[in-house]
């Protein structure tokens, strides 16, 4: 009887996992530091908010990026609009802008993974851009039209 209350005491008391490298969990957070610094959290991501711009690129760090703002029709500067179609599109597409824009723009085709599909950059002198021969596989593509002053974004279909 010792002998199996002796047992039963040593495996109550004895651990077999050790714990590490915890962290207390929530569902969201958003934090404002009294030195201004934001602090987001999520599953998984405890962090400083950090980013990096230039013309180019826009690069965030971790799992919580800004949403990408996208419309059919948007302003622009200088009050330029600009309409995409036809949506879906099959390898033709038109970007047709208010009023000649009379310098380069870049469009960029992105894949819901975010890589690069298509990127072409061509100096605008009329009020439409017409790309042709889009043979790239059927999907959801994100593209970005920009200038040296604006940048639009918009979600477009390809298929057959």
């Amino acid at each position: 009887m010792v002998k199996k209350i002796a047992l039963l005491l040593l495996s109550v008391t004895a651990s077999a996992q050790e714990l590490h490298h915890q962290m207390v969990a929530s569902q969201g957070q958003n934090v404002l530091l009294e030195s201004g610094i934001a602090v987001r959290q999520s599953i998984g991501q405890q962090s400083v908010i950090g980013s990096y711009s230039n013309n180019q690129i826009r690069v965030e760090q971790g799992f919580q990026q800004s949403a990408l703002k996208m419309s059919t029709n948007a302003t622009l500067a200088n009050d330029i609009k600009i309409t995409v179609y036809p949506n879906p599109f099959i390898n033709r597409i038109n970007f047709q802008f208010s009023k000649p824009l009379n310098e380069n723009v870049s469009i960029t085709f992105f894949d819901v993974l975010g890589r690069i599909i298509y990127a072409k950059e061509s100096s605008l002198n009329e009020t439409t851009l017409t790309l042709n021969d889009l043979n790239f596989a059927d999907g959801k593509y994100i593209v970005k039209v920009a200038t040296k002053n604006y940048y639009y974004t918009i979600n477009l279909l390809k298929t057959q």
